[in-house]
């Protein structure tokens, strides 16, 4: 498929709204989120787009233009140098029985000092099903100083047990953006375990955050890898495991839908890796891919974290 064709494909097949129409509407600097919807109705009936607006949005600099003109006159007085930052994370989320996820997003000054000047937030969050269903939409202001705390049990249908969401950050004035780290928590009947998100952006097919190194015991590796497919299109996944000081190794080949996420059991995948050994577990991909380590401790709990950068 050609750029060309790529731009005029449709978005929200309710209202036959392409990218296309997306990008030539946010290049006028004098538009906004809001005039979008209004003269397109796009993602106002079954809301199946949402998802792939909130990734085309998050790919045109020309709202980041459309965002300085909502904050007014004001800013064309400004000077110096400003950048812009990209508050678009993800992570994954279990909606099962016996654990819940909740998303906490603290807003305060840089190293939590007044004299720096913070700003307000408008935040979305998306919360997609392992399947690409996006299956609920959440928004909140955040103010300075503030903090917001969504647990997704309920936000979610109960038949949803895994997914993944997207968390947006619009500023709504010019300013720094702060001590901001959202923390996602995955509780359990007598243990909580917490874990950071990572921009998106940061998501890779090779060669950077897509080696972990993991230990395989007699009872097994008791790991699990999440692999998050933000993109619009399908892709193929490899998992590869070798042994660090030995010459063992084997991979696996999956398949990941458009804006799928999985959780593979290594157990599961690689049931015959040599007994009790350091391996290293390398996940590469024709999509660029989030991907994070769980270990299952003695004590029910998890160990979580992003593969290292």
């Amino acid at each position: 498929m050609s750029r060309m064709d790529e731009k005029s494909k449709i978005v929200c097949a309710c209202f036959s709204v392409s990218e296309a129409d997306i990008r030539a509407h946010l290049a006028d600097p004098q538009n906004t989120l809001e005039s979008l919807v209004s003269q397109t109705e796009i993602g106002t009936k079954c809301t199946a787009c949402l998802l792939d607006l909130d990734l085309i949005i998050d790919d045109t600099v020309a709202l980041r233009r459309s965002v300085a003109s909502r904050l007014g006159q004001g800013m064309q007085k400004t000077k110096g140098l400003s950048i812009t930052a990209d508050l678009t994370s993800s992570g994954f989320f279990l909606n099962r029985q016996n654990v819940k996820t909740s998303l906490r997003v603290s807003n305060f000054p840089v190293l939590f000092e007044s004299k720096y000047h913070g700003v307000p937030y408008s935040v979305s969050l998306r919360l997609v099903s392992a399947a690409g269903k996006c299956v609920k939409t959440y928004r909140q202001d955040l103010n300075l100083n503030d903090t917001m705390h969504v647990s997704f049990s309920d936000l979610l249908p109960p038949h949803i047990e895994d997914g993944w969401f997207l968390l947006s950050l619009y500023p709504k004035q010019r300013g720094l953006v702060g001590s901001i780290r959202p923390q996602v928590a995955l509780e359990g009947a007598n243990w909580v375990s917490t874990y950071h998100t990572q921009p998106q952006a940061m998501a890779t097919k090779d060669g950077a955050r897509n080696k972990i190194t993991v230990y395989h015991a007699k009872s097994g590796f008791q790991s699990c890898i999440s692999v998050i497919n933000a993109n619009s299109r399908p892709g193929k996944v490899t998992v590869r495991m070798h042994d660090m000081y030995g010459p063992w190794k084997m991979e696996h080949a999956l398949d990941l839908g458009a804006s799928n996420a999985t959780i593979v059991d290594l157990d599961d995948l690689f049931p015959q890796a040599p007994v009790e050994g350091v391996l290293q577990v390398t996940v590469t991909s024709d999509i660029d891919t989030r991907k994070h380590i769980l270990i299952q401790q003695p004590n029910g709990s998890l160990s979580i974290d992003h593969f290292p950068n």
